[in-house]
């Protein structure tokens, strides 16, 4: 059985990144670690939609490593170019 892959166009992705967890003594700002705002995120196996949340966050952190506050996304089930 082939696995489902579906792509999620996640935007307007905002950081989960306080000030205390910048760099200080690098005069690190937020605008500095060119963080994406939108990211498209391949899935599999999904068996249901509801912990789609769960994997997007985990992806993202995983990715990027910084937390996530909140996005807006789209599922597509073909990559559109």
């Amino acid at each position: 059985m082939m696995s489902e892959l579906m792509y999620i166009r996640v935007d307007n992705i905002e950081w989960d990144i306080d000030d205390e967890d910048l760099d200080i003594n690098l005069n690190q700002k937020k605008k500095d670690l060119e963080l994406p705002t939108t990211v498209i995120v391949p899935v599999a196996d999904i068996v249901d939609r509801s912990d789609l949340n769960e994997r997007i966050c985990n992806y993202l952190s995983d990715g990027y490593g910084w937390l996530v506050k909140d996005y807006q996304c789209k599922v597509y089930d073909a990559l559109e170019v």
